[in-house]
């Protein structure tokens, strides 16, 4: 059996929407089984790249030679009627490595996404080669956008025609139901892996008068909404509390962040940290965890925490309320605003003695919807679906 895999994710070298058909390739390369990988950017040097053709898997990929079609300028040219000679250029670069990719023949595709709606140029060329081919859809996250009609009922049928329609929390379901206006029966939520070696024991609370946040989120705020948390903790009540924030990750809005933390006069008590691998390690020194997205899948530094015994506020987005109970795990802000977040964290202010409790209990609920082998459990589906079309 050979396995095909095709990353849609275009915007960094690697991201959590990759940790999950990395693991399932993973579990496949140890059983036998080949496994052909077509991502549509430069291979780039993150490790897990190289650890993957190391196992044995054929990796294609974009060349490094124009960056125009991960610019901002084709993904909006991409998304609306302005096909000029440089888009169209870029469109033929940028999918150029599906046509090697499918000549190897897989007996079956995962398709993982980022986003839930692919451009409607890549919808097209996958639905072309797709053709008679079982396939699965793996969408991480929704992004809320209203595709135009045409884009819709290629989504409604590149949707349709899955196997399987793999999402990673159950909002993410109804809400792309809500934008191809079509149901998907064949619509299925599976779980993220974590970057945890243990999961046997809790992270001991840290014993410090000062009360450390953090934020554990590409700095991006189109999405993590770093900014609606500065705006919080910029209200009055917040100056004359004993607190610290921590942000880990990196991203195109650091440049932002740091001017916004001076704007607001609380740069002072902000740290950037840059990217973070040792997870344990940031929770001996932090207390809470500050979720506060505009949009999401299931934010594995969320899970993460909570599994470390840790208290979530964060927003009523995607997964994160499938996750997080008010008063129970953590805080719930109804929405994306910065008055609705900074309610959330005055009632985890109010509670904050109770936090390590809380903690506990987000652990308990973390560890009863975490999946202990997602990698297993996508790649059972993934072979199901091979299955079918020998079967059929």
């Amino acid at each position: 059996m050979k396995i095909g895999i095709i990353s849609l994710m275009d915007i960094v070298e690697w991201g959590g929407s990759e940790e999950l058909w990395y693991a399932m390739a993973e579990r496949a390369l140890k059983r036998g089984i080949a496994v052909t990988v077509c991502i549509l950017r430069p291979i780039g040097e993150h490790p897990k790249w190289k650890a993957l053709q190391r196992e044995g898997a054929q990796v294609f990929s974009e060349g490094e030679e124009d960056s125009y079609a991960r610019s901002l300028r084709y993904r909006i040219a991409a998304r609306t009627d302005l096909l000029g000679a440089r888009l169209a250029a870029a469109v033929r670069d940028r999918l150029s490595p599906l046509r090697p990719f499918f000549a190897t023949r897989p007996d079956v595709v995962l398709i993982s996404d980022g986003a839930s709606i692919p451009r409607r140029e890549t919808i097209g060329v996958l639905m072309t080669h797709l053709a008679m081919q079982p396939y699965i859809v793996l969408s991480e996250a929704n992004l809320g956008e209203i595709p135009e009609t045409s884009l819709r009922k290629a989504a409604a049928a590149y949707y349709r025609d899955a196997h399987y329609a793999l999402f990673v929390a159950h909002d993410n379901i109804r809400a792309t139901e809500r934008q191809i206006v079509q149901r998907l029966p064949n619509a299925r939520v599976v779980r993220n892996p974590v970057n945890l070696e243990s999961l046997d024991e809790p992270v001991a609370w840290p014993q410090t008068p000062t009360l450390h946040f953090a934020s554990i989120a590409r700095l991006f705020c189109l999405a993590k909404g770093q900014d609606i948390l500065f705006a919080a903790l910029s209200d009055g009540r917040w100056r004359d509390r004993d607190w610290r924030l921590s942000l880990y990750g990196t991203g195109p809005d650091e440049t932002y962040l740091r001017e916004l933390a001076r704007f607001y006069a609380i740069d002072d008590r902000v740290s950037f940290c840059g990217q973070v691998e040792d997870i344990r390690a940031v929770w001996k020194y932090h207390h809470a965890c500050l979720q506060p997205s505009r949009f999401e899948g299931t934010p594995l530094a969320m899970v993460e925490a909570m599994i470390c015994g840790r208290p979530v506020i964060g927003t009523a987005v995607a997964g994160i309320p499938e996750w997080v109970r008010e008063g129970r795990s953590g805080f719930i802000a109804p929405s994306a605003t910065a008055d609705s977040y900074a309610a959330a964290l005055e009632r985890a202010w109010e509670r904050r003695e109770e936090w390590s409790a809380i903690g506990k209990d987000a652990r308990e609920d973390a560890l009863r919807l975490h999946d202990p082998n997602p990698g297993e459990t996508l790649l059972s589906l993934v072979i199901e679906a091979a299955e079918s079309r020998r079967s059929a």
